[in-house]
């Protein structure tokens, strides 16, 4: 008897003992459970809404979106003009330096007003002088003599080679002048005054015709591409009145 309540007592130990652990894990899983749930729903709190396809291609075009076309022309514009004026006043500021220092001056080229004078008042200019060659009728031939002349101009050297070939010819044509000389293409055009004419008449047809010959070639082999010379006689075309034909332009056969 006393075996038999000693068993259930055991018996009732175990299955109370049982309970508890059950009540126990339950509870924890219950806890677990709670815990999972609050983490849950914080997730849910903080986690971004969920976009659409179209709201997500429309939040990246914005994103990506540029400046509009005129602002940007116009910052590349004052970017240029940045650059280029940095440019100029860096290589304006850097060439004064190098003018001071005499390194990048160059002798034929004055620098200031006062050299400008210096040049005008010194004799440097004879280094400007240019031999020509001067085509005179001599001895039924056209002879060639150099001469030595200051050049400036195209038109002034002309005058001053035709006026000296007019000296070498005699006082047949002393006082004989030049009016107007003028370039156009290869026809170089020479007016002379009113006594060309009676010059002309005096010297005959042949002399006349070495004459106008040796202004022709003058005028050619010094002043290219001059290949004709139309002679005008007080700013018209003389028709007649000289021993050689005038009404025509003058050029030295090939």
């Amino acid at each position: 008897m006393r075996k038999e309540v000693c068993g259930a007592f055991a018996l009732y130990e175990m299955v109370r003992r049982e309970d508890d652990f059950i009540d126990d894990f339950e509870d924890d899983l219950t806890i677990r459970k709670e815990i999972d749930e609050q983490v849950e729903e914080s997730k849910t709190i903080h986690k971004p809404k969920p976009r659409s396809r179209r709201g997500r291609r429309y939040a990246d075009k914005q994103s990506s979106k540029k400046a509009p076309l005129a602002l940007r022309a116009i910052a590349w514009v004052a970017l240029l003009f940045l650059f280029f004026g940095v440019g100029y006043w860096g290589t304006s500021f850097t060439l004064k330096v190098l003018n001071k220092k005499n390194l990048v001056r160059q002798e034929e080229i004055v620098q200031n007003q006062q050299e400008l004078s210096e040049l005008v008042a010194s004799e440097t200019n004879a280094g400007r002088k240019v031999t020509f060659p001067l085509y005179i009728p001599m001895n039924g031939d056209v002879v060639r003599k150099d001469i030595v002349v200051l050049s400036s101009l195209m038109e002034d050297d002309m005058e001053r080679l035709i006026l000296k070939l007019f000296e070498e010819c005699g006082d047949s044509l002393r006082g004989v002048n030049i009016l107007h000389i003028f370039r156009n293409g290869d026809t170089a055009y020479v007016d002379i005054s009113g006594g060309f004419m009676s010059a002309l008449n005096a010297l005959g047809e042949e002399t006349s015709t070495l004459l106008i010959t040796g202004v022709v070639r003058t005028l050619k082999e010094n002043f290219s591409p001059v290949s004709k010379v139309r002679f005008l006689v007080e700013g018209k075309i003389p028709q007649s009145g000289a021993p050689v034909n005038l009404s025509v332009p003058w050029e030295l056969r090939s």
